[in-house]
């Protein structure tokens, strides 16, 4: 895909009533997410997966800069423990669109940087089981396909290269995914309603 068809894609997915005075960097990222839930009753262990995104770097005033960006994640959990009950996980394929903006440090051979942001993430599918196969839950009629994130973290570009760390923290509760499929057991999942996904991502990347 030409260059200036995809800054035109993530620019006016997030700014559509910016211009552009000139094409900014465009980076390609990939690397790994360690994924889980977060709630004080609920013991469960991180899921891990991969991560695919594409991000641009658009100079606003002197030192800051905006970062609109697209990413495919996995997310999910593994043996979510509830009182007397089999483990539950469950797996996702997420399209998540975050609107960063980020500090650039001042440094003589690197680029390094802080951010911050709100991201808008797309459920593409998802599975869960219990002891059992893996049952498709995304198309459940309670379920929601639309949620919300805060992403902060930093990175480091030297050359053309790139490293990466974030956190993501979801703003909306996991239980927006409805478990109809399943027996009155695992539907005590709806009982934790204030679980929210945290994720971490890992990668690396390339300007050009």
């Amino acid at each position: 895909m030409p260059r200036r068809l995809l800054t035109c894609l993530l620019v006016s997915a997030a700014l559509p009533a910016v211009a552009l005075a000139a094409l900014p960097d465009l980076v390609v990222r990939a690397g790994a997410v360690e994924a889980n839930l977060h709630q004080d009753d609920l013991d469960s262990e991180s899921r891990l997966g991969v991560a695919a995104g594409l991000g641009a770097d658009l100079p606003l005033i002197e030192g800051f800069h905006l970062a609109p960006e697209v990413w495919y994640q996995q997310r999910g959990f593994e043996k979510a423990n509830f009182a007397g009950v089999s483990p539950l996980e469950l797996r996702t394929e997420v399209l998540s669109v975050p609107v960063l903006v980020a500090y650039h440090f001042a440094a003589r051979s690197v680029d390094p940087r802080a951010f911050v942001g709100l991201a808008a993430d797309v459920l593409l599918g998802a599975e869960a089981r219990r002891d059992a196969d893996w049952v498709d839950v995304s198309d459940d009629p309670g379920s929601e396909s639309l949620s919300w994130s805060v992403v902060l973290g930093g990175g480091v570009r030297w050359h053309d290269l790139d490293l990466d760390v974030r956190y993501v923290h979801g703003l909306s509760a996991a239980t927006t995914l409805d478990y109809d499929l399943f027996d009155d057991t695992l539907s005590q999942m709806q009982a934790y309603e204030d679980a929210t996904e945290t994720t971490w991502v890992f990668t690396l990347g390339y300007w050009f």
